[in-house]
């Protein structure tokens, strides 16, 4: 968990450098378009013929770690902290049937 956690704090560095003064709405924006960009990725990939897919795969799995560093970043800024804080409490409280959450009748 060690490098896991030290990974999280390069990007937080590496992102305090490239984007001074970057506001939450700026980020949330960067945010959204990566997931526009994997969405595309993924949409090309899935409507590549099967044996041609590869060709596609590592772009979708760029835009994938792009997702999640844009992710990452939005934890920089304390509303999504709490956000993400909040949703975390809730998910620790609930029933899970293997990766679901079982919902309450």
């Amino acid at each position: 968990m060690i490098r896991e956690l030290l990974l999280v704090y390069k990007i937080w560095r590496w992102h305090d450098k490239q984007f001074k003064g970057l506001s939450s709405d700026g980020q949330e924006r960067k945010f959204h378009g990566e997931i526009d960009e994997f969405n595309e990725a993924k949409a090309k990939y899935i409507k590549t013929r099967y044996a041609k897919r590869y060709k596609y795969a590592p772009n979708l799995k760029e835009e994938t770690a792009d997702v999640i560093i844009a992710g990452l970043n939005l934890l920089k800024y304390h509303e999504f902290f709490e956000r993400v804080a909040v949703k975390h409490n809730i998910n620790t409280h609930r029933t899970w049937k293997g990766t679901h959450h079982v919902s309450a009748k």
